[in-house]
């Protein structure tokens, strides 16, 4: 185990039950680094993400996070769902979900003055401190969304995982999230799956392609011809780093 990287894999293969879902995979990832994975749909990212969360186990080769066991470290990672199962409809606030977070810390099975102070400050560091008690049904797509972020940093993780964080935000709203996740990462290594290769380009040096193999190229070796051949078809990388004209 490399206790100085948020993780390392060696030599790991997996499979639910059938043909490995994940193949031969070597990878290292700096603590602190800012991190992207892209990938076809049933490629591994999600299956990748399990991995590291200690949620399944290789079959073969080797798998740390932060040093230690997967399992292990499961209370210092902070993971948002590519699709959450949180009822958007139920009556509870911002605060409330954020709270959430904060179960598996509280053996009394109530929420102390503590857990309130960390719930308001993940608002706070999501941009979201003036709608905590603003019911979660009426918040916008990316207003829920950072939400869901805040409630996976109440426990303070060091490592933060995001799934398609961007699916479900409006491309208006990208640049406001962009800057959030920026302030988060000088706190935490932060890994995200994409679809969206150019989103937050200008943070990420390092972009994870994962299609049953992981290869790791810095983003400024990404070139077309590599996300043609990881997604099987033409695609097009968008640059993210100018406003769009009103003239095209």
């Amino acid at each position: 185990m490399k206790k100085d990287q948020a993780v390392f894999i060696k030599d790991l293969s997996f499979a639910y039950n059938g043909p490995y879902v994940l193949a031969e995979v070597n990878l290292a990832l700096e603590q602190g680094a800012f991190i992207s994975v892209v990938g076809p749909n049933g490629g591994g990212k999600t299956t990748l993400f399990k991995l590291i969360l200690g949620l399944v186990k290789p079959q073969k080769g080797e798998l740390s996070v932060l040093g230690r066991d997967p399992g292990k470290a499961r209370r210092l990672i902070g993971y948002v769902a590519q699709y959450s199962s949180f009822d958007e409809y139920f009556p509870v606030t911002a605060l409330e979900v954020v709270l959430m977070g904060r179960l598996d810390s509280n053996l009394l099975g109530r929420y102390g003055k503590q857990d309130m102070r960390k719930a308001e400050k993940s608002l706070a560091d999501v941009g979201l401190h003036n709608i905590a008690n603003i019911p979660f049904s009426e918040l916008s797509g990316g207003q829920r969304q950072r939400v869901l972020i805040a409630r996976a940093l109440v426990t303070e993780p060091k490592l933060l995982l995001l799934d398609e964080p961007t699916s479900n935000i409006d491309v208006s709203v990208e640049r406001k999230f962009a800057s959030v996740l920026e302030e988060l990462h000088k706190k935490m290594t932060i890994i995200m799956a994409t679809h969206d290769v150019g989103f937050v380009s200008h943070l990420v040096k390092s972009v994870i392609c994962v299609n049953k193999t992981v290869v790791l190229h810095p983003t400024s070796k990404l070139t077309t011809r590599i996300i043609d051949d990881l997604y099987g078809k033409k695609m097009r990388i968008i640059q993210h780093d100018k406003l769009c004209e009103t003239e095209g």
